[in-house]
């Protein structure tokens, strides 16, 4: 496969495609029309294929390739969830290599990319090797990866062995990030408040920042599946968010989506939302305009994403499933 410019590689494994992930692809590919975009799917999704758009390349992966991208042996990884995010890495490898193809960029399904055009450029500047979004000392995410070289892509895969034991591709990264000159750090959100803790691209050549998870999830909110009894809010902090959200705007230019340092005087594009919550719809409609999700947080004010019914059935629900874990206690 010949592909000038590097392709933007997707990867859905170990469950039925899900069906906002069409809309996360073609929000990529709207902002990206140069760009190929890949789709690796296993047979769990051959049902869908009809639905999967034309300016997709999808590739329904066979059982024996996935079965020889299997993370096997002593490793410490729990949960399917796990197992097939940090094999979607393999997976991509494996591909690459089959196709001839030396650089790629490869983003989560439940992730918004922004227009790329450049980013590879400026990123060969850097160096050769893998680039990925870092927000802590211990792990980088694969929200937003970039490759340039597909060597420093299986050189992740011994860290899931002794002795490392990484327990997720996260962490696998983290420590790739730590001992190898093949990793480069992504500036994020909070690049400004790393104060050396670890090294990263810097943002005047990026000319923006990339969300690992903490942007996504301040805007959109995290997971539902966190907060089984209550409506899901936006304005979340993860841990590893470092600035003051105060000190914070979000706007819109250009179908871009920037953020605004009030204390830098400084705005930065964001090459990528990361969605934990899954409200993909809800989130594109928002950077369309189609609602005040940005303008109430940008006033301090939060949203409402999802569950509004947990108003009033949450606290009736957590009563409920108190009153079974009461009675199940007693009968023991």
């Amino acid at each position: 496969m010949k592909i000038d410019i590097a392709p933007l590689i997707f990867v859905w494994i170990g469950s039925k495609f899900p069906i906002w992930g069409l809309d996360s692809l073609e929000f990529s590919y709207l902002n990206n029309r140069n760009r190929v975009i890949i789709l690796l799917l296993d047979n769990n999704s051959i049902s869908l294929k009809n639905l999967i758009p034309d300016f997709v390349d999808e590739y329904f992966l066979s059982d024996e390739f996935i079965n020889s991208c299997n993370l096997e042996g002593d490793i410490k990884l729990n949960g399917n969830f796990w197992i097939n995010s940090s094999k979607r890495l393999k997976i991509i490898y494996e591909f690459c290599k089959k196709q001839m193809i030396n650089q790629l960029f490869h983003a989560e399904l439940d992730n918004l990319i922004f227009n790329l055009q450049g980013l590879e450029a400026k990123l060969n500047k850097k160096g050769s090797g893998f680039f990925a979004p870092q927000d802590s000392p211990d792990r980088a995410l694969a929200s937003l990866i970039y490759c340039n070289n597909i060597r420093s892509i299986s050189e992740i895969f011994k860290y899931f062995y002794s002795p490392f034991f990484a327990n997720s591709e996260m962490h696998a990264i983290g420590f790739f990030s730590k001992y190898s000159d093949m990793f480069f750090a992504l500036p994020t959100e909070s690049f400004c408040e790393v104060n050396n803790k670890w090294l990263f691209v810097d943002t005047k050549l990026t000319d923006g920042i990339f969300d690992a998870a903490a942007v996504g999830q301040y805007i959109f909110g995290i997971d539902p599946q966190h907060q089984p009894y209550k409506p899901l809010l936006n304005m979340f902090e993860n841990e590893n968010l470092l600035i003051q959200t105060k000190d914070l705007n979000f706007y819109l230019k250009d179908n871009d989506l920037f953020i605004y340092y009030k204390n830098l005087k400084t705005s930065y594009k964001i090459y990528n939302l990361h969605i934990h919550s899954k409200k993909i719809k809800l989130a594109i409609n928002s950077l369309r305009g189609k609602n005040k999700i940005l303008e109430n947080l940008n006033l301090g004010r939060k949203s409402l994403i999802t569950n509004r019914h947990r108003f009033l059935t949450g606290r009736l629900r957590y009563g409920l499933r108190f009153l079974k874990n009461l009675l199940k206690n007693y009968k023991k």
